[in-house]
């Protein structure tokens, strides 16, 4: 019998032996602070901190969970990816650059990160833009918006399943006031279809909810500002009404350009003509029908947005289906 060469060793993998050791480090303190048992006087010290905290209630949960969670990063692909391996190790320099910055006092004697922590998150923002791009590309179609008080009393979830059953790929959705609920539910619904959740203009529902994005109004918040509240890999849309000012969105990092066509298209067809191959999305929101949808993709668009015709319709389902046959014949 001829002798095997040895296995290959897997090469070290930092990100992910960082995982493991935070892990361990942590797990040792939830049992600490729940045994109440320290070896020296410094762990004593963090047990007793611990406790104050609360991290004695949790640690049943938390230890067994991390244990699973170190076999499973032990024994498995983790983070996946360069796009996670970046947006992880960045993350954890940002928190605890933010952390610093907003926590400690700002002294000669104690370190803060006051320069590194919006550089940090401005390289985290830009770890995600490969996840946000391939997110966005799915805005290529039929975006229904839905307003709660636009369904002829029909359930926001009952017009959201048809729309997506007529093919819509993304559900915007105009959040009542403290419906979490509902927007988890459409959400759901969406995931269950392979369609985009987007939340109109509450950076902080999207957020909550764990939602693919959001889309700002015009005149909204800036860009920089909701991307402090998203996720990196959550897309953040725009609204415009001119092509200069659908310009300045996309240099300012926007996910895709909803352009306003109310008043026709000749805006969506200036900005067109200068779009660069690859770029953002260009959505046409805002007046859209079965009458004029075929415009909206001969001018240009990627994508369009739809409320009444469809979330007023007797038979949103067909309506859906009516909109993207028409959109598909100009273009």
């Amino acid at each position: 019998m001829t002798n095997q060469p040895p296995a290959p060793q897997e090469a070290p993998h930092f990100t992910k032996e960082l995982l493991i050791d935070a892990m361990r480090h942590l797990s040792a303190d939830f049992a600490a602070a729940q045994s109440g048992e320290g070896g020296d006087e410094r762990a004593l010290s963090r047990l007793a901190h611990a406790q104050k905290i609360g991290l004695d209630k949790l640690a049943p949960e938390a230890v067994a969970t991390m244990e699973s969670a170190m076999t499973a990063v032990r024994d498995l692909t983790w983070p996946g990816g360069l796009d996670q391996r970046y947006l992880g190790l960045i993350g954890v320099v940002e928190t605890l650059a933010r952390i610093s910055t907003e926590l400690l006092p700002h002294n000669d004697k104690t370190a803060h990160l006051t320069d590194l922590a919006p550089v940090m998150h401005a390289s985290w923002v830009a770890s995600g833009r490969r996840l946000r791009a391939r997110l966005a590309d799915r805005m290529r179609g039929l975006c229904v918006v839905i307003d709660p008080q636009m369904t002829k009393d029909r359930p926001v979830t009952e017009i959201a399943q048809q729309a997506l059953s007529g093919g819509a790929l993304a559900i915007q959705l105009r959040v009542a006031p403290g419906d979490i609920a509902t927007a988890e539910r459409v959400h759901e619904l969406c995931a269950a279809s392979g369609a985009l959740f987007v939340i109109e203009d509450r950076a902080d529902i999207a957020a909550a909810t764990k939602a693919d994005g959001v889309r700002l109004p015009e005149n909204g918040l800036p860009l920089d500002a909701v991307r402090k509240v998203l996720t990196p890999w959550q897309i953040a849309g725009t609204s415009s009404t001119t092509a200069d000012e659908a310009r300045s969105s996309i240099r300012a990092g926007a996910d895709y350009v909803a352009m306003n066509t109310a008043d026709g298209f000749d805006a969506l067809r200036a900005l067109r003509m200068h779009h660069p191959e690859g770029g953002p999305p260009l959505i046409a929101y805002r007046g859209i029908t079965a009458k004029n949808v075929a415009e909206a993709a001969n001018a240009g668009a990627d994508g369009f947005c739809a409320t009444t015709a469809v979330t007023e319709s007797p038979n949103p389902q067909a309506a859906a289906e009516r909109l993207i046959a028409a959109f598909k014949q100009g273009q």
